[in-house]
C-alpha cells in the first residue's frame, strides 16, 4: 500500500546550469523508483543554521510524494551517493 511522504532536500549553491542538471537528477531518480510526485515547491536560496560541508547557504527544494514504504529505503540509499545534495529529510505525512 502507497503512503504519501514530504521531501525537503539541500542542493549545494551551485548557478546556472549545475543546478538545472541538480534538480533534474532529482526528478530521475523519483522516476527511476517509479514514485509519484504529487507537488513539487522550489524554495530558492536560503542561509544554513550552521555549516554543512563548509557552506552557509544552500538551494531548498521540498516535494510531496506518493510510494511505497519499501522504495525509502531505495530513495535515501540514491540521495546518499548524490554529490549535489548537502541533506535530505524524507518523512511521512499523516
Amino acid at each position: 500500500m502507497e503512503r504519501n511522504y514530504e521531501v525537503v532536500i539541500i542542493l549545494k549553491e551551485v548557478v546556472g546550469a549545475p543546478m538545472e542538471k541538480a534538480k533534474k537528477a532529482v526528478g530521475e531518480v523519483f522516476k527511476g523508483l517509479e514514485v509519484n510526485v504529487l507537488g513539487e515547491d522550489d524554495w530558492g536560496k536560503r542561509a544554513l543554521a550552521y555549516d554543512i560541508q563548509g557552506k552557509k547557504e544552500g538551494y531548498y527544494l521540498f516535494y510531496t510524494l506518493k510510494m511505497a514504504p519499501e522504495k525509502v529505503k531505495q530513495l535515501r540509499g540514491k540521495f546518499e551517493v548524490n554529490d549535489d545534495l548537502l541533506r535530505f529529510l524524507i518523512f511521512t505525512k499523516d
